[in-house]
């Protein structure tokens, strides 16, 4: 008797469940679903970026960039000489010295 009495139980729970399920259409863009604008979006993505701090790309004429920019991987926010790419910290745990460099774009360090 339990046992039927759990199924029917199982039964009613699972159409509940079906009965609350719900279908999501995508807008249509352009000519097909989805067919946005890329260039678009990636223009407002980098402009994002360069309001944030991130300015240098590979046109910059950096030797080393870091610290990429999270909307768009072309974008940089610092513009390091050779070599100077780690932290004082990461410099720390490696057992060595950490040396700054005068570039004002580069807030990393060299390690020696």
């Amino acid at each position: 008797m339990n046992k039927i009495f759990l199924i029917a139980a199982l039964s009613v729970l699972m159409s509940l469940d079906m009965a609350q399920a719900k279908t999501t259409f995508l807008p249509k863009m352009g000519n097909s679903i989805g067919s946005g604008n890329k260039t678009t979006a990636s223009a407002n993505n980098a402009a994002r970026c360069y309001a944030l701090g991130y300015t240098f790309t590979s046109a910059s004429g950096c030797e080393e960039l870091l610290s990429v920019c999270p909307q768009a991987s072309t974008h940089y926010r610092y513009c390091c000489p050779r070599g100077y790419r780690y932290t004082i910290e990461q410099c720390q745990a490696m057992g060595k010295v950490a040396i700054a460099t005068d570039v004002k774009t580069c807030d990393y360090y060299k390690c020696e």
